[in-house]
């Protein structure tokens, strides 16, 4: 059960021309059924079904002298364009998986989930609302919304006594929907189209035979088809569609147990993550005049296929020791340090262009925490 609200002075200027103000939350429940076996035969399976359901609201307003509603960093107007979206959305799935060992140390995994989700907007606008975003439009409408998907996962993996190897294929699906807040009933022929990817991967885990060293190499494709993107228009985020991406890379993960008191971690991972067909793509460029002076900043379509996906940097990586060992009979001193590397990466598509959005310059975050209490567990005295 979550409710949030935000105030927000979203024109980028000094003057208080358009402020945001929404309250939004709402209650979600959650149920799963489980079912496995423990055979230790050629079959072993897991099976099992999933409901949610999201009961959404937002109540929107939107003030400030460009909508004549004049704010004076205070105290509200007593008139605002209000607008209220109640969206109810139900997503039942079921899946199973089928372990066969056809032979010693061979498991192959066939599975498989059926995902149906249902979305139901319904806004309510007040006349101003309509006024501004959508002249002669109705003050209520309704949007619905189901999608329904079946996505498989096979698995191959052989276990070579100190490595396992292995290799899948998977599918995964997200559910489309309508972007809120909503002043005007959906384009039909502009939907939010369901997501859906196809991931490769190949890899080994390693384990030494005194189990002190553990280190795993993967090597990974993720293929998006109607990829979700959220970019900027105006001051509000809109959700729309790209045709396609798509995400490469490697990963690398290594620990060693030097003493009963001391293990070292380190590990990495590159990703090449770039649309592969965008040429839709929204971003922004200067306005300009006849004598070809910026006047301000617009909206335009622009082809990004080739431009990076937004929070997917190029190279992460990190190094940790953890310290545990006892200091009498009966306390134990623990002590952790964990260093994280992060390339730069945007939060937007293309940053939206020449409007700069916030990006994340390459960053390294550096976490030390430690305690000190009983060996048995029962209380301990720390920092972090």
């Amino acid at each position: 059960d979550l409710e949030s609200g935000i105030t927000q002075d979203v024109d980028g200027t000094a003057a208080k021309l358009f402020v945001f103000d929404a309250i939004y939350g709402g209650k979600t429940f959650q149920q799963d059924f489980q079912v496995g076996s423990s055979f230790g035969g050629v079959f072993d399976f897991l099976a099992g079904v999933s409901y949610i359901h999201d009961d959404a609201f937002q109540r929107s307003l939107l003030y400030g002298t460009l909508f004549g509603l004049p704010y004076d960093g205070v105290n509200r107007p007593a008139q605002r364009s209000e607008g209220r979206q109640f969206q109810i959305t139900k997503s039942y799935s079921a899946f199973a998986e089928l372990y066969i060992r056809p032979i010693d140390r061979l498991t192959l995994t066939l599975g498989g989930r059926y995902t149906k989700d249902k979305r139901d907007l319904d806004t309510i606008n007040n006349q101003l609302a309509v006024n501004f975003n959508n002249p002669g439009g109705p003050l209520q409408f309704e949007q619905k919304a189901s999608y329904e998907k079946f996505t498989p996962r096979i698995v191959v993996a052989y276990d070579a006594d100190e490595v396992n190897l292995y290799a899948s294929y998977t599918q995964g699906f997200r559910a489309g929907g309508v972007n809120t807040p909503s002043y005007a009933p959906r384009d039909p022929t502009d939907p939010i189209r369901p997501e859906t990817m196809t991931s490769y991967e190949i890899g080994a885990k390693y384990v030494s035979p005194d189990r002190r060293t553990r280190a795993s190499l993967a090597l990974f494709r993720y293929d998006y088809d109607d990829v979700i993107v959220s970019i900027l228009n105006g001051p509000t985020r809109v959700v729309r569609n790209s045709p396609s991406a798509r995400g490469k890379g490697v990963e690398l993960d290594l620990t060693h147990r030097f003493s009963d008191w001391l293990t070292v971690s380190a590990g990495g991972q590159y990703l090449d993550a770039k649309y592969r067909s965008y040429t839709n793509g929204a971003t922004y460029d200067y306005r300009r005049n006849a004598a070809g002076d910026i006047t301000g900043i617009m909206l335009v379509t622009r082809d990004l296929s080739g431009v990076s996906l937004p929070r997917a940097p190029k190279w992460t990586g990190y190094v940790s020791a953890n310290v545990e060992a006892p200091i009498s009979d009966d306390w134990i001193m623990k002590l952790n340090g964990v260093a994280r590397y992060t390339s730069e990466y945007d939060f937007v598509v293309d940053r939206s262009g020449v409007f700069g959005a916030d990006f994340q310059k390459k960053l390294t975050l550096v976490n030390v925490s430690g305690g000190i209490g009983p060996s048995s567990g029962a209380y301990e005295i720390g920092f972090y």
